[in-house]
C-alpha cells in the first residue's frame, strides 16, 4: 500500500467519537478530490468488523459508491440498501451529517442509474439533515444541476458559482465535474462551441490535479460530442488514445461503446456491431451490468439494419433479459432498461404482423385498449368462429377444422349471444360479420396466424400475442394491467410470466 493509502487507513482506524465530523469532512474531500485513493481501502474493508455504527454505515456507503463507479449497480444497490436500513434503524445514533451523507450518496447513485425521481427524493432528505458546510454545498449543487438540466433557457450563473466555491475549498474533483456537467448540458442542446469550451476547462483541471477518473469521463464526453457532430476521425482519435490508459472497468466500457457509436453514426453497422460486442463481452466479464441493456439494444439494431433478423432478435431478447433482471432488483423502468424492453416487444410484434399477401399489417390489438379481458376474449372468439364458419363448406368441415365438439359450439353460441354477438346456428347459412362489429385488422390477424390451428391452440396463441401487446401498452406494470383487464394479480403474474419466453423461437413459426 502506498503512503497516501496508508495515511487514509490510519485516519479511518484511529478516528474517535470527537473526530467524527472531521472524519466525515475529510472523507468527502478525499472522495471528491482523488477518488482513486479510496478504492483499495474500500475493497479491503470489512464493515461487519466495525463496532461504531456511524463509521460502519459510512464505510458501507463508500463501498457502494466505489461499486457504482465501476458499473456494478446491482451490488452497489444491495450495500446501499443495507447501509440505509441499518442507519434508519438507529436514528438516535446515525443522525445529522451521518445520515445526510448516506442520503447524498444515494442521490448520486440513483442519478447514475437514470432514476431522477429517486435521486431528487434523496437529495431532499440529505438537505434536511446535513450540518457540515461542505456537505451542504455538495447537496445544494445537485439541486442546481437538477434545475439547470430542466430549464429550456439555460442559466449557468448558479453552476459557475459552485465551480468558484469548489475551487476555493480545493475540491478540484467537484470543480472539474461542474465543468463536465455544463459541457454535457450544452452538448445536449447541440451548442458545440460551449460544450467544447467547458469540456476543455474540466479536462485542464483534471490533468493538472491528476484526477484520472474525471479525465476519462471528459474524454468520453468529447469523443461522443465529436461523433454527434459528424467529426468521426476526431472522435476515434480521442477515444482510442484515452482507451490506452483507462483503468476503471466502467469508463473503459463506456469508451468501447462510444467507439462502436462512432461507426454506428457512420452507418458502418458491421464494424459497429463488432465494437459493441467487444464492449458487451468486456462489461459482462467485469460485471459492469449497468451497460448491458444499452449494448444489446445497439447490437440488435445493428443486426436489424444489416437484415439479420435472427441475430437482431437474439440481442434484443438479451437486452430485455438484462433490463428485466435489473427492474426485478429494484431499479426503475427508465433509460435504456425501458428502451431495451420496449424494443424487444415491439420487434416481436413487427415480426408477428409483418407483410402478408402484399398487405401491410397494422396492429390488430388496438381494439383491446380500454376493455376488460372478458370482453376482449369474447370479441376474439366471435371473430374466430365467424371466420371459420364462413369459409367452411359444411358443418363437418367447420367442426373438424377447429377440432371442436358440437356441444362446445352450442355453449359458445349461447355465451356470445348473451354478450350481443349473434352467430348462426351450426346448420344455418353463413352470414358476414356486421360492418359495425367487424374489426378488419383482427380478421387479418386470424387469417394469417391462426388459420390452421385448433380452437384450443388458436386461443392460446391469441392470448400470448395480446398479452405481449398489452403488457407493453400498460408500461410493464402488472397492477395497471390487472386493473385495466379486471383480472386478479395471480392471474396477471401467470399471464405475463411466460409471454416473452414463449417467443424464443418467434421467427420460426
Amino acid at each position: 500500500m502506498d503512503k497516501m493509502n496508508l495515511n487514509t487507513k490510519e485516519r479511518l482506524t484511529t478516528v474517535d467519537q470527537d473526530q467524527k465530523k472531521f472524519f466525515l469532512d475529510y472523507l468527502n474531500q478525499v472522495g471528491f478530490f482523488n477518488l482513486e485513493e479510496l478504492h483499495p481501502l474500500y475493497k479491503q474493508s470489512s464493515p461487519e468488523q466495525i463496532d461504531d455504527i456511524r463509521l460502519k454505515v459510512i464505510m458501507m456507503a463508500g463501498i457502494g459508491k466505489n461499486l457504482s463507479l465501476e458499473g456494478d449497480f446491482i451490488e452497489a444497490k444491495r450495500i446501499f440498501d443495507s447501509a440505509l436500513e441499518l442507519a434508519e434503524s438507529k436514528p438516535e445514533v446515525v443522525n445529522g451529517d451521518f445520515i445526510a451523507f448516506i442520503y447524498y450518496e444515494l442521490c448520486l447513485f440513483f442519478r447514475m442509474v437514470s432514476d431522477l425521481p429517486s435521486s431528487k427524493r434523496y437529495a431532499i432528505l440529505a438537505r434536511q439533515y446535513a450540518k457540515t458546510t461542505n456537505l451542504r454545498l455538495l447537496i445544494n449543487y445537485q439541486f442546481a444541476t437538477f434545475k439547470a438540466e430542466s430549464e429550456i433557457n439555460l442559466k449557468i450563473d448558479k453552476l459557475n458559482y459552485y465551480s468558484y466555491e469548489f475551487h476555493k475549498l480545493k475540491m478540484h474533483y467537484m470543480e472539474a465535474l461542474v465543468m463536465t456537467r455544463l459541457g454535457i448540458i450544452y452538448e445536449g442542446k447541440k451548442d458545440w462551441k460551449n460544450a467544447d469550451s467547458y469540456f476543455r476547462k474540466g479536462l485542464k483541471i483534471a490533468k493538472e490535479k491528476n484526477i484520472y477518473h474525471v479525465e476519462n469521463m471528459i474524454n468520453n464526453s468529447i469523443g461522443y460530442t465529436y461523433a454527434n457532430k459528424g467529426e468521426y476521425d476526431k472522435a476515434l482519435d480521442v477515444l482510442n488514445t484515452a482507451l490506452e490508459n483507462v483503468k476503471s472497468f466502467y469508463n473503459r466500457t463506456l469508451m468501447l461503446e462510444n467507439i462502436g457509436y462512432v461507426y454506428y453514426r457512420k452507418l458502418d453497422y458491421k464494424l459497429a456491431s463488432e465494437k459493441y460486442l467487444e464492449a458487451y463481452n468486456y462489461a459482462k466479464a467485469h460485471n459492469v451490468i449497468s451497460q448491458l441493456p444499452e449494448e444489446c439494444f445497439f447490437l440488435g439494431d445493428c443486426y436489424e439494419q444489416m437484415g439479420n433478423v435472427q441475430q437482431a432478435l437474439m440481442y434484443y431478447k438479451l437486452g430485455y433479459d438484462h433490463a428485466f433482471y435489473q427492474v426485478a432488483e429494484g431499479f426503475g423502468l427508465n433509460g435504456f432498461r425501458k428502451k431495451a424492453m420496449t424494443t424487444y416487444l415491439t420487434y416481436l410484434e413487427r415480426m408477428n404482423y409483418r407483410k402478408f399477401d402484399g398487405k401491410s399489417m397494422e396492429n390488430p390489438f388496438e381494439f383491446s385498449l380500454g376493455k376488460e379481458w372478458r370482453e376482449i376474449r369474447d370479441i376474439f372468439q366471435y371473430h374466430l368462429i365467424m371466420h371459420h364458419k364462413n369459409k367452411a363448406y359444411s358443418r363437418e368441415t367447420f367442426l373438424s377444422g377447429l377440432k371442436m365438439k358440437s356441444s362446445t359450439y352450442y355453449t359458445l353460441q349461447n355465451k356470445l349471444k348473451k354478450q350481443g354477438y349473434k352467430i348462426p346456428g351450426i346448420k344455418e347459412p353463413n352470414k358476414p360479420i356486421p360492418e359495425d362489429v367487424a374489426i378488419e385488422t383482427l380478421n387479418l390477424y386470424i387469417r394469417n396466424n391462426l388459420e390452421h390451428l385448433s380452437w384450443e391452440d388458436a386461443n392460446k396463441r391469441f392470448e400470448k400475442d395480446i398479452f405481449l401487446y398489452l403488457y407493453r401498452q400498460y408500461g410493464f406494470q402488472k397492477n395497471r394491467l390487472g386493473s385495466a383487464l379486471n383480472l386478479s394479480q395471480p392471474i396477471i403474474r401467470a399471464k405475463t410470466g411466460a409471454i416473452v419466453y414463449a417467443y424464443d423461437q418467434g421467427l420460426n413459426r
